[in-house]
């Protein structure tokens, strides 16, 4: 139910159809969203593992790869990152609100603007929005695992609505539509490089949530459930996939030759307002459920550990709420689907490695044993050399220095960069891969000394158990996350014994 709330979205099914914007045909689009998927899989799977068997959130995962202070810098990254789609993801939640708002008051979409065109929105747009915005606060302070029901309601509410779409757009064409007949726009190097990277942006969409699974996976019950992912990812993209492209075809057929991208563009065109209402109601709940789970509640988790002593849970989703919603523009970012593109993939070149660094070193280096009381002691198994680990900042800039002269030049297309802008195109592959190299290697030529590396794991209950048998000084205390006053896991360690 997590990944279909978070995937058949408005901007999930915009995303194949973007492709198709850059020149790409539809049989080809199809293509990207399999292969591009089925590798996003992986890392969701790796990493979704360490929250199912160590029970932790990602931000305090990281601290055992990157070392307890270096940590916050891809924590930083990531929290930026996840107020970034929180605008976004809220911008087309007041698209669904305005329709709603205008199938009961057709009036209110006849309201006079009084704002310049420069501000990238119209008084009706910005009312919606600040509608939608303020709808969607009461959500954000539900507890994830009290969720399931929204989640449960939005993953069979959504999923018809948008086939109900697509059924309309095909009986209105008559027929499956132009596009589906037509072939690429572009060719040679042009199509290389719009198929490359179209496959990086649809990566680099979800490259947040490869990061950060364990904030989600930690409350699985068995180790086993977090499998599922691997199958149901892949398939979730397609079906969204086939919405977005076919209705696109079919309204370039009855809309005057003009393509229609967007589900909330197609629903304004049904005379029946009862229609629109339950559409755009359905694209609503789908943003919301998308941004609770998807973004709020993983920014809170990266503020919560930055700074506990002020931040708890619920306090980190209402920042985000209002950086995100407001500070980060998201009107400026979707202002077109080349800026919406070049936006994902610029950021998934530090994703891409964080989430590299992570993987090699549950897997490959330390053999998945981990000292979990120490990932919550600055001065535990994990303080390397001054909390940081060297080999992390190595493969870091060894997989994200080459990814930014790709970068420069998309932002400047003016600049010359030679053939080193291929690497760009395959942003997040080559980061990930070359950091899961350069780090194991690395870690295995120069194993760490200072006891990172633990023969089994030992988790909160041994700490315990060691405590009370040998009278060991320290203690850990556990707590509900809420008491704790947020702190990750709700795990407040005061003094960690030496086991």
């Amino acid at each position: 139910m997590y990944w279909a709330s978070d995937i058949i979205t408005v901007s999930g099914w915009q995303k194949a159809s973007s492709m198709i914007s850059l020149g790409l045909d539809w049989r080809n689009a199809l293509v990207v969203t399999t292969v591009g998927s089925c590798i996003l899989a992986v890392p969701m799977v790796l990493n979704g593992k360490i929250g199912t068997k160590l029970h932790v959130p990602f931000p305090i995962a990281i601290r055992a790869s990157h070392g307890y202070w270096f940590s916050m810098f891809p924590v930083v990254s990531r929290v930026v990152i996840a107020m970034f789609w929180f605008g976004i993801q809220s911008w087309n939640g007041g698209a669904a609100m305005k329709l709603m708002i205008g199938a009961i008051w057709p009036s209110f979409l006849k309201m006079h603007n009084h704002l310049p065109k420069s501000a990238g929105f119209t008084t009706v747009t910005m009312t919606a929005y600040f509608l939608y915005w303020l709808l969607q606060l009461p959500f954000l302070f539900i507890h994830p695992t009290k969720l399931k029901h929204v989640f449960a309601v939005k993953s069979i509410v959504v999923p018809i609505t948008g086939l109900a779409t697509m059924a309309w757009c095909i009986h209105k064409a008559a027929g499956g539509g132009t596009l589906l007949k037509a072939g690429p726009t572009v060719h040679g190097e042009a199509f290389a490089s719009a198929w490359l990277l179209s496959m990086t942006s649809l990566i680099g969409g979800y490259a947040t949530v490869a990061l950060n699974i364990p904030d989600f996976t930690r409350y699985a019950k068995s180790p086993m459930s977090q499998y599922i992912q691997a199958p149901v990812l892949p398939a979730l993209y397609l079906i969204t996939a086939l919405f977005g492209i076919i209705s696109a075809s079919c309204t370039k057929s009855f809309n005057n030759g003009v393509v229609l991208w967007s589900p909330l563009d197609i629903a304004a065109l049904w005379e029946s307002r009862a229609a629109v209402f339950f559409a755009s109601s359905a694209w609503c709940l789908a943003q919301i459920s998308c941004n609770v789970s998807g973004n709020s509640i993983s920014a809170a988790n990266d503020l919560s550990t930055m700074f506990p002593r002020y931040i708890n849970i619920r306090r980190g989703q209402l920042i985000c709420a209002i950086l995100g919603g407001w500070a980060m523009v998201p009107w400026k970012v979707l202002s077109s689907a080349k800026t919406f593109l070049n936006f994902i993939s610029s950021y998934a070149i530090f994703l891409a490695p964080f989430a590299g660094i992570m993987c090699s070193d549950f897997y490959f280096v330390k053999k998945q044993n981990f000292d979990v009381p120490g990932l919550y002691d600055p001065r535990g198994a994990y303080r390397y050399y001054g909390g940081t680990n060297w080999r992390a900042v190595v493969a870091l800039i060894v997989s994200i220095g080459p990814n930014f002269p790709g970068m420069i030049n998309v932002l400047h297309p003016s600049t010359k960069i030679g053939n080193i802008k291929w690497i760009y195109s395959v942003s997040w592959l080559f980061g990930f891969v070359v950091s899961v190299v350069v780090y194991t290697a690395l870690s295995k030529a120069f194993p760490d000394k200072t006891g990172s590396l633990v023969p089994e794991t030992i988790y909160a209950e041994d700490v315990r158990r060691s405590t009370f048998q040998h009278g060991s000084a320290g203690s850990v205390e556990f707590e509900d996350e809420e008491k704790a006053g947020g702190k990750e896991g709700g795990v407040t360690v005061s003094a960690v014994p030496v086991v």
